[in-house]
């Protein structure tokens, strides 16, 4: 197994922070309102798709951190979603960090496309 660089590992972690925000953010969210008692809530369809979000950022981090094909593939497919998405909505400040992080996934592509063991 090729040697983890602390770029990968970086990588790796703001997968993971993403995916538990996605999941964790309708709950907090719903938490303040009611507290709050504020009208805000999140749509059960947003509530899906955040949940979905959420775990497909853990699986793609774990597919990351253990040199699989499909984790690469995840990866970028992520990124590229999510580049796209800001370019749309006009945030051009959000595409730095996922450029950096699309910029190093095909710089180190041949770590992950290598013959999978999953």
């Amino acid at each position: 197994m090729p040697k983890r660089d602390a770029d990968l590992v970086v990588i790796v972690v703001l997968f993971v922070l993403s995916g538990l925000f996605s999941l964790v953010s309708p709950l907090l969210v719903n938490l303040a309102s009611s507290r709050l008692n504020l009208n805000t809530s999140f749509t059960p369809f947003s509530i899906i798709i955040l949940v979905l979000s959420g775990l497909l950022s853990l699986v793609t981090a774990f597919g990351l951190w253990n040199f699989q094909k499909w984790g690469w593939f995840l990866g970028v497919g992520i990124l590229l979603i999510g580049i796209g998405r800001s370019l749309i909505n006009g945030s051009f400040l959000a595409i730095i960090i996922p450029a950096l992080m699309l910029i190093y996934l095909f710089q180190k592509r041949q770590k992950f496309l290598q013959k999978s063991k999953i």
